[in-house]
Order: C-alpha cells, then structure tokens, then sequence
C-alpha cells in the first residue's frame, strides 16, 4: 500500500487484521437475519410515513433508530437546556429524501436564528 506508513498510524491495520480473521462471506446467517429485520423495519416505517401523511418525524436525539433503517436524518442544535448542556433534534425523513430533510432543517434554522457558540477546549 502506497501511503501505508501514514494509514497504519490511523488504525487501518485494525481494519486489515479484522478482514483477515472473519469469513468475510455475507452469507452467514446472522447476517442474512439481520437484513431480514432491517428490511422489516424499514418497511414499518414506510408504512407509518405513509398511513399517517408524514414528512418527517421529530424525536429525541439519542437514538441509532435513522442510521439502523438507513432513514436520512440530522440532528438540529436547538440550544442548551437549563443544566447548560446543548440541546438538539433528530429529525427523520421518508427513505430517499434528503432535500425535504435539509430544507425543513434549514427553514427551522433560519426561523431559530443563532444559537450559541460552542465551547471549544
């Protein structure tokens, strides 16, 4: 590898090591089960777009549900909570689409104006 010097201090040989010691098939049945419930899921989640004429949904920004669905999402920093800490949203569109996603994201920013500035150190 050309630039292995430089990539190896960033853990790629974690990754080498984990690709040589797994089947690396993606036909072991874990696996396979697992995209089986994804689906399932995803399919749910349509399902609940569709049946209750939803855009988007709102909810708590400490969940994986978006990255587990493959769901677009974001999370929106709505400023910070009486403990000082930020507050955010995690906002979940329809499956492909994106542009709803970031152009509601962005009206609700404009509408919110600044924030704060991050703390940094």
């Amino acid at each position: 590898q050309q630039n292995a010097p430089t990539a190896l201090r960033y853990g790629q040989q974690r990754m080498v090591d984990a690709h040589n010691d797994s089947s690396a098939r993606h036909i072991d049945p874990p696996y396979l089960q697992t995209l089986i419930d994804r689906e399932r899921d995803a399919q749910a989640l349509d399902a609940l777009f569709e049946e209750k004429s939803l855009d988007l949904i709102l909810m708590t920004d400490r969940t994986n549900y978006p990255a587990y669905s493959g769901f677009p999402a974001l999370n929106l920093p709505l400023g910070r909570g009486e403990d000082g800490l930020p507050v955010c949203s995690l906002w979940m569109a329809r499956r492909f689409d994106e542009a709803r996603l970031l152009a509601a994201a962005h009206q609700v920013e404009q509408r919110l104006g600044p924030r704060f500035a991050p703390t940094l150190g």
